[in-house]
Parts: structure tokens; C-alpha cells; sequence
């Protein structure tokens, strides 16, 4: 990893950037080039990550001069060693597939610190340290929501379905633990935080649509079993040649206009629980009350506040937004658990990432 001090001259906080992450006051970057960089927007510094090449499933592909010009990205796991067959991307595209967050272990201005990316196929963990010319890929994991470095020193990763696993990054085995097995988990996402106090919690975000068929009897619990991991990989919808293709899941129509946001299912009502993890007992406990806590939840690394020292905020409320996808409208908002109401932040353009300016 380089540094560089100063102005941000290389402009890394620019519209053609994509943000992955964000914590102790520095954003997660990646520019057009699919590289990744530290950006403090505030003092200006920058510091270069470990190149994308170096992850294990990215391969560079260079012209007769040495210069990168495509991405080789292959489709395997350690456990689904198959190798379907490599898609081949152009420089700016790579990062439409491969990342999806990323966290940060402390301040990287104190010179010590981890980065840890979640990216696929299939959502696995690759991490490097202050001065590593390269990622480290953790293979024995899969479906990986959300990521949370403890007090304790070890990197507590979450999967989709609430299984929650435990690594020792100073350990060169580098084998996760199952410290909590998987969660009823709802369709809207999932958070994994630690608390002020040291507890981990988490957050649940379950959506609600209208005119759904089948509406659920009060109290009754959605059969929402975690499914087992076979079910996770199915053959992917991608493109294997098509350097300029788009995401399956980003349509476009022929004349290149972006899809009506206004055709687009929306979900009418955004509901969050939350639950402490009991380590000790392995249970879930729901928490009724924040107390005098807030959390923020999105595509930062998710965040547990006390609003006594920050007048300006709510106490046992969540200040959420989402990234659920390019083209689908924005939700943005404060959630509050004394009422299980939420009121929106509505940006002026509504597919914005970006919140509303204050006045």
C-alpha cells in the first residue's frame, strides 16, 4: 500500500468513482480502473490499496507492451472448484461485479490497520494489512452480509442467513470459527454492530410490499429456514466474452435509456429488529430499546452511536439508507424503535446515493 498526502490531485472522489465503504472518517473507493483506494475526504490524503489483480479470482491480461488492458475474472470457490468459464472484462467494468463492502479494523492515519472486502462470486473475504503488496484470500467461507472487527482483536463476518463466524487474522491458519449458528432472516438485509458497551448486535430489515398474496397472521413467523449452501450456487447469470456487458441484473433497453424507476416493484414499508448476540449462551435476544444508542446502517460499515455525545442525533433510532441495486429508487430514512415508524429523507434526484444537503 502507497500513501500520498495532499489536495486529492489524482481526484479519486469523482461521479465515475464507486464507494464500497466507509469508517473512522475515510471512504473505500474504487476508480475506474477497478483499483481500490483509502480517500479522507476532509484532510485530502489518499492511500493506494493492494492492486484488484492481486485478489485470487482476478487475473490481468496485458497487451504486447505490458500494459493492462482486460480483466480475467473466474467463477470458483474453494469449496465449488469447478471452474466455470472465465469472463473476460473491460478495465471499468470488473468493479460491477467483483466488490460489494468493505471495512476498515482502525484509523489507517495511526498506520495500523486491516481492510477487509467482502466480493464475489459468492460473496467471500479477502483482506489486507498496512503495507501488504497483495490481498489475502480467506477461502473457507461463503455468502458473506456484513463484516465487524470486535475489541476482542478478531474479525467477526456475517453471513446472509445470521451465521455468524469468527476469525484471527494473526492466525496463519486463518480458519473461521462458528461462534453463532444461522438466523430467521427476512428479505430486506442484514447488520452485524458492536455497541458501545461492547455487546455485538444484529439488525434485521424486512420490507413490505403491497398487495402481497399471502399476508402473514400476527405473531406467526415466515418459514425462513436458512437454506442449505448448495442452494447458493446455481450456474450465475453472466457474460463470458462480452467485455462491455452489463450486470444480468442491470437491464438496459436497445436504445439505451435506463429502465422507468416508476415500473419497478417498491416496497411500501421498511421495519428493523434488533437483537443482541449472547456469545456465551448462543442465542439471539431481541432488544426492545436502543436506550440512549443510535445506529447507521447502509453501505458504510455499519455504526453504534451514543447520542449523548452527539446532541444533533435521536436516541433509539436507526438512520438507514440502501444500494440494493443502480437503477431502483433510493430509501433513505430514520427508523424509530419507540413507535416502529420511520420518516423518509427524500433526495432530490431519486436514484441519488446521496443524501439531501442541509440547510
Amino acid at each position: 500500500m502507497s500513501k500520498i498526502s495532499g489536495s486529492n490531485e489524482q481526484g479519486w472522489l469523482r461521479p465515475s468513482c464507486y464507494l464500497i465503504g466507509s469508517a473512522y472518517g475515510w471512504i473505500v473507493t474504487v476508480d475506474r480502473r477497478s483499483e481500490l483506494h483509502l480517500l479522507n475526504p476532509i484532510r485530502g490524503d489518499q492511500i493506494d490499496l493492494p492492486s484488484v489483480t492481486t485478489i485470487e479470482q482476478v487475473r490481468p491480461l496485458r497487451d504486447w507492451y505490458g500494459a493492462v488492458r482486460l480483466y480475467e475474472y473466474s467463477w470458483y470457490t474453494a469449496t465449488h472448484t469447478e471452474r466455470l468459464t472465465p469472463s473476460v472484462f473491460r478495465l471499468h467494468k470488473l468493479r460491477d461485479y467483483l466488490f460489494q463492502k468493505a471495512f476498515l479494523s482502525s484509523d489507517p492515519s495511526t498506520g495500523s490497520y486491516t481492510v477487509v472486502l467482502i466480493h464475489n462470486p459468492y460473496w467471500q473475504l479477502s483482506f489486507a494489512r498496512d503495507g501488504d503488496d497483495h490481498w489475502t484470500w480467506l477461502p473457507d467461507g461463503v455468502m458473506y452480509a456484513d463484516c465487524v472487527f470486535k475489541d476482542d482483536g478478531l474479525l467477526y463476518a456475517m453471513r446472509v442467513d445470521g451465521e455468524i463466524h469468527a476469525y484471527d487474522l494473526s492466525d496463519p491458519a486463518l480458519k473461521p470459527r462458528v461462534v453463532m449458528d444461522g438466523f430467521k432472516v427476512g428479505p430486506g438485509g442484514i447488520y452485524i454492530v458492536q455497541a458501545p458497551c461492547g455487546d455485538l448486535l444484529q439488525i434485521h430489515r424486512d420490507l413490505e410490499y403491497p398487495d402481497e398474496e399471502d399476508e402473514e397472521v400476527p405473531g406467526d413467523e415466515p418459514d425462513l429456514d436458512p437454506p442449505d449452501d448448495d442452494e447458493y450456487f446455481s450456474e450465475p447469470d453472466r457474460a463470458t466474452s462480452e467485455y462491455d456487458a452489463e450486470p444480468a441484473w442491470w437491464s438496459v433497453s436497445e436504445d439505451g435509456a435506463e429502465p422507468e424507476l416508476d415500473s419497478m416493484p417498491l416496497h411500501e414499508k421498511v421495519v428493523f429488529k434488533v437483537y443482541r448476540v449472547d456469545l456465551t449462551a448462543k442465542k439471539f435476544v431481541e432488544v426492545s430499546s436502543l436506550g440512549d444508542n443510535v445506529l447507521f446502517l447502509g453501505l458504510n460499515q455499519s455504526l453504534c452511536l451514543c447520542a449523548k455525545e452527539y446532541p444533533e442525533l435521536k436516541g433509539n433510532h436507526i438512520y438507514f439508507t440502501d444500494a440494493f441495486g443502480k437503477h431502483e429508487k433510493r430509501d433513505m430514512g430514520v427508523f424509530n424503535l419507540d413507535n416502529l415508524t420511520s420518516e423518509k429523507i427524500v433526495s432530490p434526484r431519486i436514484s441519488s446515493n446521496w443524501p439531501p444537503p442541509i440547510g
